[in-house]
């Protein structure tokens, strides 16, 4: 049975059955209880989440916060529970909507939902922008600081939604603020950008094993699901036994494969493209970091502060950058020894067993597991009797 019984299905359900209401209401309550991305189940419904949902979602959410911002401007008062209310009301809905979304996009980005996914993104900052910039809410925030009655929790609140505003140029007048809202919109446009290259370039490679020789050393696990990716982007048959195994740069197959491929030319071959993801053309990152850096700056500078870091680290535990140095320092002070006494047992480990005298990148991960075995007794591949995904699911949703 599925757990969606949440403020909304029920204020909905009330709504429906107790208050007379328009067709054109009831049609419009109507759709936000099909609406994925609206009704609010405990988990997301990935496989229900059409590009329709995504714009309807997004006009929704922009149609209650001007409802909501209207409300806050219209009232007079100070008030921290109606103001709270009002804003939180509106970052439900956005992490309703966003979120689903957002990780729809870095796993599955089907092309018919990438310009939504740049649409929303572009909406979503621009929401970010309206609410931290909007003089009202910043007066009253600002108020509701002085205001001695508050108690320690309510003033955290206060606090970091005007940490947010300030860092978003809720402070910023006239010509400042129009280019801090412009870099706003052009970081969004190319993070977008960032993540497709990023997608794109993981899923432009891939190795294809056709021989056993090939495959020596994979588990048998991991035959089978290679076999299973074989099929679903080719079309064509595989088996676990006999192929052909489709290597991807996904994590999921990607490190499994560094684990246990015995061929040392072909984990070099995978190591190299999963180091250099969207670092050449026609997926190149490189120029879009180099504006990403120049346009942080510019609008850390606008704020006030030297570089990007300081803007970043001033609502941070840490502070200042010289305090996570100092940190960085230390940890470095005691680690790296340990880190060069591991990598000498590795070498010596490799070397008693038939690796070449200097290891390279690609070795690491596959003598690493082979020492732990070897030390520890400890098959990681033995252990997935013990934890099918049900039985996981079954556990971690209890």
């Amino acid at each position: 049975m599925r757990l969606e019984i949440t403020l909304l299905s029920a204020f909905t359900a009330v709504l429906l059955t107790t208050q007379p209401v328009s067709a054109q209401g009831a049609r419009g309550l109507r759709d936000i209880a099909r609406n994925p991305l609206l009704r609010g189940a405990v988990l997301p419904h990935y496989a229900e989440i059409s590009p329709e949902h995504v714009a309807e979602a997004m006009r929704h959410l922009h149609r209650l916060a001007d409802e909501k911002i209207t409300a806050i401007e219209r009232d007079t008062a100070t008030d921290f529970a109606a103001l709270f209310e009002a804003l939180g009301e509106i970052n439900i809905y956005l992490s309703r909507i966003w979120q689903p979304l957002e990780h729809l996009h870095r796993v599955r980005n089907e092309d018919s939902m990438r310009p939504l996914h740049e649409q929303a993104q572009q909406q979503v900052k621009t929401l970010a922008l309206k609410l931290a910039q909007n003089p009202v809410i910043y007066r009253k925030l600002l108020k509701l600081e002085q205001d001695t009655s508050l108690n320690a929790v309510q003033r955290r609140m206060v606090k970091l939604r005007l940490d947010t505003a300030r860092e978003l140029g809720g402070e910023l007048e006239g010509q400042a603020q129009v280019r801090f809202n412009a870099i706003s919109e052009e970081l969004a446009a190319l993070a977008v950008r960032f993540i497709n290259n990023s997608l794109d370039a993981t899923k432009d490679f891939q190795l294809i094993l056709h021989t056993k020789d090939e495959a020596t050393g994979l588990p048998a696990s991991f035959l089978a699901r290679a076999a299973k990716n074989y099929t679903q982007v080719t079309g064509a048959s595989a088996s676990a036994e006999e192929g052909p195994w489709l290597i991807t740069l996904d994590f999921a197959s990607y490190k499994p494969f560094m684990d246990y491929s015995e061929r040392r030319d072909l984990r070099e071959k995978v190591y190299r493209a999963y180091i250099n993801i969207a670092a050449a053309p026609p997926f190149d990152n490189t120029p879009l970091i180099q504006r990403i850096l120049q346009l942080r700056k510019e609008q850390a500078q606008l704020l006030g502060f030297p570089h990007h870091a300081a803007r970043v680290l001033s609502t941070k535990m840490a502070g200042k950058v010289y305090n996570v140095q100092q940190l960085l320092d230390a940890l470095h002070a005691v680690s790296y020894p340990r880190f060069i006494e591991e990598q000498e047992r590795l070498r010596a480990y490799s070397a008693d067993n038939g690796a070449p005298l200097k290891l390279a990148p690609w070795d690491m991960y596959y003598w690493e597991r082979k020492m732990k075995e070897a030390q520890f007794d400890l098959d990681p591949e033995a252990l997935r009797q013990y934890f099918p995904l049900q039985r996981v699911l079954d556990g971690l949703l209890r």
